[in-house]
């Protein structure tokens, strides 16, 4: 079986990501955002041949999953400029839903995350822009 069908398979109930290494080594986590992958960016390309899947990806996450060098991604929901970052770096990708834009959680704007990458076109400078958003929102 293909490894984004395994990652994809695995995201089902609380699990919101899951990647699979090139030798099966599974990595989920149940947590919303971008949290998970802003940790595992500490260290850039941690997930070197990775294959992942997540609940919803906008350009926050791509960015991120970029810089852990991740290959293949499979969204639930995907928005159109992270599309347009995949395209860009050349990571294959498909997805279930597409989104103009990722929202808030409470639907009454652009995700925090969105607004922190808008304007960065290079991972390590949206890895560092995320990190002082997260600081900033003191998550």
């Amino acid at each position: 079986m293909d490894n984004i069908y395994i990652a994809k398979g695995a995201l089902a109930g609380e699990v919101c990501f899951a990647a699979l290494s090139p030798s099966g080594k599974l990595v989920t986590s149940s947590e919303r955002g971008v949290k998970f992958l802003l940790e595992l960016s500490a260290a850039p390309g941690a997930m070197s041949g990775y294959v992942a899947a997540d609940k919803i990806v906008g350009r926050a996450a791509a960015f991120l999953m970029i810089r852990l060098g991740i290959t293949e991604v499979y969204a639930a929901t995907l928005s159109r400029p992270a599309e347009e970052l995949f395209r860009a770096y050349g990571i294959k990708y498909s997805f279930g839903n597409s989104a103009e834009r990722i929202i808030n959680r409470a639907g009454t704007g652009l995700c925090p995350m969105e607004s922190a990458v808008q304007g960065i076109n290079e991972p390590d400078a949206a890895y560092e822009a995320l990190k002082a958003a997260f600081e900033k929102l003191g998550k």
